[in-house]
């Protein structure tokens, strides 16, 4: 799967327009940062309900706290000299959570936009049925990601197979009856 990071600190309109969800960045967004996430362009998408696999929520915030100092100074000399070393404690907070949006593109590519975090509350309201969560319940997830995985396998040997062709390396009867087989077989 391709995976794009759409969404950095952009604001995006989404609207679903009829049988089609449409992605477009808000026209207030300064043009470098599309640069800096690589798009020479505002990124526009329209994309059929029916390509859409699922959105989801995913990373995680993950906090680290360090701490040290706090002791004191103590001689067999001089004694006790009545300080207290300062205790310095810092914590550190890393946000990964984003939000991705899985489907196929009108070529058939697995392709995997990434957005911020709160768009999944757009998603939501304009797409609930797509809800990982929903898409769990209503199938058995695994057999989606499985399903997903035959279908780029398959993918992969249909090219294989088609270079073989090219390359008179089998018939062209050969190559339809694989062909036909490894369809079946999806």
């Amino acid at each position: 799967m391709q995976d794009r990071v759409l969404s950095k600190p952009f604001r995006l309109k989404m609207d679903l327009d009829g049988e089609v969800l449409t992605i477009v960045a808000d026209r207030s967004n300064p043009p470098e940062l599309y640069r800096e996430i690589g798009l020479s362009e505002a990124p526009y998408y329209r994309i059929p309900l029916v390509k859409i696999r699922y959105y989801a929520q995913e990373g995680e915030i993950i906090s680290k706290t360090s701490g040290f100092g706090g002791g004191s100074s103590y001689s067999l000399v001089n004694g006790w000299n009545g300080k207290i070393n300062p205790v310095n404690i810092s914590t550190e907070i890393k946000d990964t959570k984003h939000t991705r949006l899985y489907f196929e593109d009108e070529n058939g590519k697995d392709i995997i936009l990434t957005f911020i975090y709160d768009d999944f509350h757009k998603f939501k309201k304009i797409i609930p049925l797509k809800d990982y969560e929903v898409v769990q319940k209503k199938y058995n997830i695994s057999e989606v990601k499985e399903a997903q995985v035959n279908t780029v396998a398959i993918k992969i040997k249909l090219q294989e197979l088609k270079e073989l062709r090219n390359q008179d390396l089998i018939t062209d009867s050969d190559y339809e009856t694989k062909r036909t087989k490894l369809l079946d077989s999806f």
